[in-house]
């Protein structure tokens, strides 16, 4: 029996679920859609609720067919943030210390890096403050 290509069957869903989260979203906004649906799990609302504390997106829900219905911040009619691009892969990570983070903060002013860290996903605004380092997940532009 063969996987459904909507949801397709994938043995290792950490490896995944970022780069899931930021295609489903890229579609979203290149399609100029009001939502979209992702398949929950824990790891993709954690990663949801970040977007959503960051303002990315404005809204999300739990529907009854066990996933998370997103609809992205909109700012005259068009999506503020335009793209979330994956930096680290399985098979090539990025790493930031905070002397790094600190020079990010002063030149890209409206971008948001995602960083994965000790203390779970923060941005690099958050991970400064506490002054942590940590792998980069993506970049929001």
């Amino acid at each position: 029996m063969g996987s459904n290509p909507i949801f397709p069957t994938i043995n290792n869903t950490n490896v995944h679920s970022y780069s899931s989260i930021s295609n489903h979203y890229n579609l979203l906004v290149s399609k100029k859609q009001s939502y979209i649906r992702v398949r929950y799990s824990v790891k993709n609302l954690k990663i949801i609720k970040l977007l959503y504390r960051t303002g990315v997106i404005s809204n999300f829900f739990l529907n009854k067919q066990r996933s998370v219905v997103i609809t992205p911040f909109f700012y005259k009619n068009a999506s503020f943030f335009k793209k979330i691009y994956n930096i680290s892969t399985p098979s090539k990570m990025f790493f930031l210390d905070k002397k790094t983070i600190n020079l990010i903060n002063m030149s890209w002013k409206s971008s948001i890096i995602v960083l994965s860290t000790s203390k779970g996903l923060l941005t690099n605004k958050e991970a400064f403050k506490l002054g942590l380092g940590g792998k980069i997940v993506y970049i929001i532009k």
